[in-house]
């Protein structure tokens, strides 16, 4: 079971892999997952994948999350899945480990994963700080590429 929560961690973790194609039971576990949690439940997994995020060498100078609040995400983000996996959608996360494995089963995580994620993104201090990035482009490369490569 412990191999069974890292995929599932690790699938949620990783919002941005291309998508296998679904099975019915990872289908109804996504869906499940998705129309089921609470907006505190999207929140705390936010949270939880930003902590993660920040304990990687390359973003670990731009947050420093203290332990103890690490450690109380995380404590978050677990309760959250242990509720959805064997309570709110317990029925559809067995059926999809039965039948279509742990791989679908992470899979299906990834559905809510994004869920959470776009409510971040949707944030207007999220979406001003990608306007910030966007600003710094020159558009005469852009410009150029299309001259070079249009043919």
């Amino acid at each position: 079971m412990r191999k069974t929560i890292i995929g599932l961690a690790a699938g949620l973790a990783m919002v941005a892999s291309a998508p296998l194609a679904a099975g019915e039971h990872q289908e109804r576990l996504a869906s499940c997952l998705k129309e089921s949690s609470t907006q505190a439940d999207r929140d705390a997994l936010v949270r939880w994948i930003f902590v993660a995020m920040s304990a990687h060498p390359l973003t670990a100078d731009l947050a420093v999350v203290p332990a103890d609040t690490a450690s109380a995400v995380s404590r978050d983000a677990s309760a959250v899945f242990a509720k959805l996996i064997t309570v709110t959608c317990g029925a559809e996360s067995a059926g999809t480990i039965k039948y279509e494995g742990t791989e679908a089963f992470g899979k299906a995580f990834e559905v809510l994963g994004m869920s959470a994620m776009d409510g971040l993104m949707g944030h207007p201090r999220v979406a001003g700080a990608v306007a910030e990035m966007t600003s710094h482009l020159d558009p005469a490369q852009f410009d150029e590429m299309m001259k070079r490569y249009a043919d």
